[in-house]
């Protein structure tokens, strides 16, 4: 039988030995990422991303490649950041605009959007 626990430490084990069971224990020092199989195994505020054939507690924007990032975001040393912009590159914010280097990700006008969106609820819509 095997034991899972975050919280009891040696103390667990002491508990166990003499009934014969081992225990897996992971201590503070333990390095991340912890095994999950859902949101509720992590702590501190983290979520269960299911990659490479098993479930590991990461952060909510935890990222590997751009393509896991929403919005105009690019993946910089594991975590979603928006990409800068220019107003040469407007672009790339699509159907947003860009706004203090920044692509906006919202609206509250229909200036947020590029010339071919309008703003319905926060959202760049096709006109």
């Amino acid at each position: 039988m095997v034991l899972l626990t975050r919280t009891f430490g040696a103390r667990l084990v002491a508990l166990l030995a003499p009934i014969g069971l081992s225990a897996c224990l992971r201590f503070v020092d333990t390095p991340d990422p912890w095994p999950c199989t859902v949101d509720d195994d992590c702590q501190d505020g983290r979520v269960c991303l299911h990659r490479h054939g098993g479930g590991e507690c990461r952060n909510a924007d935890y990222c590997e490649y751009d393509w896991d990032c929403a919005d105009v975001s690019a993946c910089v040393a594991n975590a979603c950041t928006p990409v800068e912009c220019t107003l040469e590159s407007e672009a790339i914010c699509a159907p947003y605009v860009c706004k203090g280097s920044a692509c906006l990700s919202s609206c509250t006008s229909s200036s947020g959007c590029d010339s071919q969106h309008e703003c319905e609820l926060e959202k760049c819509v096709l006109r």
